[in-house]
C-alpha cells in the first residue's frame, strides 16, 4: 500500500476512536453553562441522598432527580448506572437496560456488578440468551472472590 492509503486508514481509525462514547464528568471544565451545571449537580446530590436509603420509594425519588440531571448530561457513566439501578427497583424494570448499557459503554468498570444489572435487565426484557451471557460475564469478572460461591449459586439459579 502506498503512504496515502496508510495515512488515510490511520486517520479514519483515530476518528472512530475519538468519536466513541466518553464518560463526561459533572464539572466546569466540561460545561460552560454554570447555572445548568449547578442545577444538575443539585439534582445528583438529591438523588444520591435518596438512593442510599435503598427502598422502593427512595429509589423513585432518586430516579426523579437523576433523570433531571441526565437531561443536562446524558453521558455520565455513574449517573446512568444509578438510573439503571433505580429502574431495576421499580415497576418499570425493563427500562433499566438502556441505562445500564450506556453506563457500561461509557465506562466498563463503573461498578463491579454492572454485568449483573445488565443481565437482570435483559431478563426483564425477555432477552434470555443475552441475560445468560451477561450473568456469565458477571461471574467471570467478579471482583469479590469471597462472595464467589454465593454469587455462582445465585446466578446459576437465575440461568436455570
Amino acid at each position: 500500500m502506498d503512504k496515502k492509503k496508510i495515512l488515510l486508514i490511520i486517520f479514519f481509525v483515530l476518528l472512530v476512536i475519538s468519536l466513541s462514547a466518553q464518560n463526561v464528568e459533572f464539572n466546569k471544565k466540561n460545561f460552560s453553562d454554570s447555572q445548568g451545571l449547578n442545577e444538575a449537580m443539585k439534582n445528583v446530590r438529591n438523588g444520591d441522598a435518596a438512593f442510599t436509603k435503598s427502598s422502593r420509594i427512595s429509589y423513585m425519588k432518586a430516579l426523579e432527580s437523576y433523570l433531571k440531571a441526565n437531561e443536562f448530561n446524558p453521558n455520565n457513566a455513574m449517573l446512568n448506572f444509578k438510573i439503571g439501578v433505580c429502574y431495576l427497583n421499580s415497576c418499570n424494570k425493563a427500562a433499566s437496560l438502556d441505562y445500564f448499557l450506556k453506563a457500561k459503554s461509557l465506562n466498563p468498570k463503573i461498578d463491579p456488578k454492572i454485568n449483573y444489572g445488565i443481565a437482570q435487565a435483559y431478563q426483564h426484557n425477555l432477552k434470555f440468551d443475552e441475560a445468560i451471557s451477561s450473568y456469565k460475564e458477571y461471574l467471570n469478572n467478579d471482583v469479590y472472590p469471597k462472595d464467589k460461591a454465593v454469587n455462582t449459586t445465585l446466578v446459576e439459579k437465575k440461568i436455570s
